[in-house]
């Protein structure tokens, strides 16, 4: 089969800041957070007080049937995610063979909320008080499995679970099974609802998590400043369409950006702990620029994984210096987890839409949050406003627990090769 150019032609997304792409877009821009206290339980016991909690939802609102309130909010952010990213790419569904449009989605936590409801339930009732739907709505599969009998998508159906790259791996895989020819269409990203009692505490203890009363300004996420403290969570999901550049311009579809490189690694060095030299993000990052078949010089964006912690934050400085050398000074790097916090699983596709906007606007979004860059974290990381640059290319990371790293590659698709 003749390898295919493969394009973004949808974007649909359920953040902190509201519902679709342009609400996320436009807040962080303003440089504004969606970091707030969490009101849904009682934190007096907990090591974090904060999240970027997303208000307001309800599935009835995006014509997705009452039976969609029956499963977790995970699938639920995923279901609403791809109307939206359906609606967005004006996608008829009637006049495309559903059987060969495939889901592929990124997950970390499962259905944590149906876990943590259950689990009360039965240490206080026992077995009788069980759903026997429980399982179902638990597996990280659900949002891919609702996502594709909602709207009757017969394609390969998988999950992705690797940390925090989950969705990024999930993009990459989607990019080559549309680039091999074998399917014109793949829906693709990552979603998490991971904002109960026993995740906050789990990441408080491991100290991953900003801590309550960090400083007088509150406690929040800031990547590459000097006074960060650790990550804040976040929930959400964010969906892309990919398609064969034949199939989206037969049907005339917009098109935001092209996906050109994707590298997967494992730095093999720690369950939760990155590789300080910064070596393997190095390696994923040089692995999906030779994919893409494009010198380092050439890229003009990175959106970085940028989680607000000091080892993540370093390591990804120093990774993007071996990778770049005398260019990285040169590259504007933002992360958007101090405006919508980190959503595990889902905090890669929110990169990759980030740099696709990037990319099709040609504005290059603030890291927000960042006042005091640390002097370890020394390259060009945009703060408090956007910039407008001519960018063609760039790339997105991401790092997980466990080592687990991946990269992935876009230009503007109005670029040349």
């Amino acid at each position: 089969m003749i390898s295919q150019r493969v394009v973004v032609t949808g974007i649909g997304t359920v953040n902190p800041f509201g519902f679709g792409w342009k609400p996320l877009w436009q807040n962080i821009l303003a440089n504004q957070s969606a970091i707030r206290p969490i009101e849904r339980f009682n934190t007096d016991d907990l090591h974090s007080n904060v999240a970027a909690c997303i208000k307001d939802f309800d599935p009835l609102n995006f014509a997705l049937g009452r039976r969609m309130a029956k499963n977790d909010l995970c699938a639920q952010y995923a279901a609403a995610s791809l109307k939206l990213a359906f609606d967005d790419a004006s996608l008829d569904l009637e006049k495309e063979c559903k059987q060969d449009i495939g889901v592929i989605i990124g997950n970390c936590c499962g259905g944590a909320t149906t876990l943590e409801q259950q689990m009360h339930k039965f240490f206080d009732r026992g077995q009788k008080a069980t759903s026997p739907w429980s399982i179902p709505r638990i597996m990280s599969s659900s949002p891919a499995s609702v996502c594709a009998q909602l709207f009757g998508l017969g394609g390969p159906n998988i999950t992705i679970n690797t940390a925090c790259s989950s969705s990024i791996n999930a993009i990459g895989l989607a990019y080559e099974m549309v680039q091999s020819g074998k399917f014109p269409m793949i829906v693709c990203g990552g979603t998490e609802a991971p904002i109960v009692p026993h995740l906050i505490a789990g990441f408080g203890a491991m100290g991953a998590l900003a801590p309550k009363n960090d400083d007088e300004n509150g406690v929040t996420c800031r990547p590459f400043d000097k006074k960060r403290t650790g990550f804040v969570l976040g929930e959400g999901c964010a969906l892309l369409i990919l398609e064969s550049l034949e199939h989206a311009l037969n049907r005339g579809a917009n098109i935001y950006g092209e996906v050109v490189g994707y590298a997967s690694f494992c730095d093999i060095s720690h369950p939760v702990l990155p590789d300080m030299t910064g070596q393997e993000a190095a390696r994923t990052m040089k692995y999906a620029l030779d994919n893409a078949g494009i010198a380092p010089e050439r890229i003009g964006y990175i959106h970085a994984h940028g989680t607000g912690t000091v080892a993540n934050d370093v390591m990804e400085t120093r990774g993007i210096k071996l990778a770049f050398e005398e260019a990285a000074y040169k590259i504007p790097i933002s992360s958007s987890k101090g405006a919508v916090g980190h959503l595990l699983g889902g905090s890669g596709a929110i990169g990759v839409v980030m740099t696709a906007l990037t990319l099709n606007y040609q504005t290059l979004p603030p890291s927000v949050n960042l006042e005091q860059p640390d002097c370890e974290c020394d390259l060009d990381y945009i703060q408090e406003k956007p910039r407008n640059r001519k960018v063609e290319w760039a790339i997105t990371n991401a790092f997980g627990f466990g080592g687990n790293n991946a990269c992935l590659v876009l230009k503007n698709y109005e670029s040349p090769i």
